[in-house]
């Protein structure tokens, strides 16, 4: 048990057996490479930058009770399998480094400046202290745990994996926060385990999605404010936010009951093979697509310009309440859309393709309610509301199914097939006028129904047109004297 260990101007050292200090172990203007094949023990280590760019290799794992700084300009090798290390605090400078082990600081703070690459089964801890790496690289197969039972900052340059490398995987685990600056690409599968995470850059390629990305039940805010390309995003965890100018993720399952953010205004969002968060409510500030794939979803706020779309085919959009001071435009092509309960807030409301809709609440609106893009191939139901602009709905048939429908401005109800109004429901247009368009399936008004104009259009402030079948009316009243009622 030596109070000072020191390598000096050695052009190549190998140190087969333990090296034990009371002291300071230094490495001092060696030359080429300086390798300790067992176990370090000391109470600090230092290799200088040297003249020239020696490399350092510890092969046995090392106890170092304070400071281990690395300054060399070659490699530093820190293990070559199941090795370990526990410093008080670390920082390496100068050249590349290679981990294969378990290297741990004790609350000390763990930097790495250069290039760290992950040769095979490995971790990186700092308890308390914060992890500054720069450019982070995995091997083929390579899983590394970052962080565990932590709770200290991590700083993140990049991260990547080597050429041709597959099945890689990075495990975020400490209760800090997690901040990525640069670009995330080529990883087989990122873990979110614990605490905050905020990726600037972007996080995959069109070309190179990461594979999978998933969440545990203790992870906090994510954010990805950069191009996210992603295979699956799924687990459970806290906010998610995702805020770049484009995210493509093949298939979203979010089991968070926190809120999801689905963009921060003008952001593009494809999920292809859809996209479902139930367990907990969504904010839309953005074009949500997925391709003739399912959207379903909790409660959700519309902020801004918002569309949600499943494409042309059979995709379905499914919503809870929505609410918020936005305009939501739904496109559900041969698939149906459903508003499962209160629709309330909203400017504009607007169906551009549709199967069935189905207004299971009422709605709120301070514009316009509007189905007239592309007509619905199905049967439309409304259950009553407050439109404060125009209503325009178009389909095969259209149900008036409960509740009271009360409109500012001009209602149009057009269906191919068939018009509805069930025993109970009201319809008031205000001063506006009423337009009612049915085929060979007929207008049926229940003669406990009411239909009411205040419109002083002397052509028609109420006109039911049936082209083909049979027309029940109840109730119609206009109330202007200039007021008509045509039929």
């Amino acid at each position: 048990d030596l109070s000072d260990v020191a390598a000096v101007n050695a052009a190549t050292a190998n140190f087969q057996s333990g090296v034990v200090s009371s002291g300071s172990v230094r490495v001092l203007g060696a030359t080429g490479t300086v390798t300790f094949q067992a176990a370090v023990n000391a109470a600090s280590f230092t290799a200088d930058a040297g003249a020239t760019n020696y490399n350092l290799r510890f092969l046995g794992g090392a106890v170092v009770t304070g400071a281990a700084s690395l300054s060399n300009g070659g490699t530093a090798t820190l293990g070559d399998g199941a090795d370990t290390f526990r410093v008080g605090s670390f920082s390496r400078s100068g050249g590349a480094t290679q981990l294969f082990g378990d290297f741990q600081t004790t609350n000390g703070a763990l930097n790495v400046g250069d290039t760290l690459t992950v040769a095979g089964q490995s971790s990186l801890r700092a308890g308390t202290g914060q992890i500054t790496l720069n450019n982070l690289v995995l091997n083929s197969g390579v899983t590394l745990d970052l962080g565990t039972g932590g709770s200290g900052a991590i700083n993140l340059e990049s991260v990547g994996v080597a050429s041709g490398a597959a099945n890689t995987r990075l495990r975020v685990a400490s209760t800090g926060t997690t901040t990525v600056s640069g670009a995330v690409t080529g990883l087989a599968a990122l873990e979110l385990n614990e605490g905050t995470a905020v990726f600037s850059g972007a996080v995959g390629t069109p070309t190179a999605r990461i594979g999978s990305i998933s969440r545990g039940s203790n992870a906090g805010t994510t954010t990805f404010s950069g191009n996210l390309y992603a295979g699956d995003f799924g687990g459970t965890g806290g906010v998610l936010n995702f805020f770049g100018p484009i995210t493509d993720v093949t298939s979203a399952v979010l089991g968070t009951t926190s809120t999801v953010v689905l963009g921060d205004g003008g952001d593009v969002l494809n999920f292809a093979a859809g996209l479902t968060h139930t367990t907990g409510p969504t904010t839309i500030n953005g074009t949500v697509t997925t391709t003739n794939s399912n959207i379903a979803l909790g409660a959700v706020t519309v902020v801004g310009s918002a569309s949600l779309s499943t494409g042309t085919g059979a995709g379905d959009i499914d919503l809870a309440a929505v609410s918020g001071g936005g305009s939501l435009s739904v496109l559900s092509g041969q698939g149906h859309t459903i508003f499962r309960s209160t629709i309330s807030g909203l400017t504009n409301l607007t169906i551009q393709q549709a199967a069935n809709v189905d207004f299971r609440n009422t709605v709120t609106l301070s514009g316009n309610l509007t189905q007239s893009t592309a007509p619905g191939t199905g049967t439309t139901t409304l259950r009553g509301g407050t439109i404060g602009g125009t209503v325009d709905l178009r389909a095969v048939a259209i149900s008036l199914a409960a509740g009271t429908l009360t409109s500012i401005g001009t209602v149009s109800l057009t269906g191919s097939g068939s018009v509805a109004l069930a025993s109970g429901v009201n319809l008031d247009a205000g001063s506006s006028t009423v337009r009612v368009s049915a085929g060979a399936g007929g207008f049926t008004q229940s003669s406990a129904s009411l239909i009411s104009s205040g419109s002083s259009d002397a052509t028609a402030a109420i006109q039911v047109l049936v082209n083909g079948g049979s027309a029940t009316l109840g109730g119609l009243t206009a109330s202007h004297a200039s007021g008509r009622i045509v039929v």
